[in-house]
């Protein structure tokens, strides 16, 4: 009854493994050059979601050496306290992990989230589009 049992529980950790990778392959991390990665994020994303995307953007960061993660949240329309204890908390890590974060197109019911929920806006770069961030970093279009 042990080895039935065993296999089971292995199979279920390898089943929860693969979809937590599937899942984190629909947060795109697009790379613009060799240090620089955008993320698009956008409405819907429930809170296991968005912990896989974030464990995606922190590995791939670190794996990768990527000096500056562009977080666009211009599709984000609501506010959302978790979302935004998880992006601060991301902005937190990437800096920790060596990265320089930006969050991009905030709508103004987000920043009126952050506000609400007293983030330090000194410990966060913030960007008003991805156009006038790449040009601060040296990128032409």
């Amino acid at each position: 009854l042990g080895v039935p049992i065993a296999v089971a529980v292995a199979n279920t950790m390898r089943i929860t493994t693969q979809e937590r990778a599937i899942e984190a392959l629909r947060v795109p991390l697009l790379p613009i050059t060799a240090d620089i990665m955008v993320i698009p994020l956008v409405e819907g994303l429930d809170a296991e979601r968005l912990e896989v995307a974030i464990e995606a953007i922190l590995s791939t960061v670190v794996a990768q050496g990527t000096e500056h993660v562009l977080i666009d949240v211009s599709g984000i329309r609501t506010y959302d306290p978790h979302l935004i204890r998880m992006l601060t908390m991301t902005m937190q890590a990437l800096n920790l992990s060596g990265a320089e974060g930006t969050l991009i197109g905030l709508h103004p019911l987000l920043i009126e989230g952050l506000m609400t929920m007293g983030v330090d806006f000194k410990e966060i770069r913030i960007a008003r589009d991805l156009p006038s961030v790449l040009r601060t970093l040296g990128i032409k279009l």
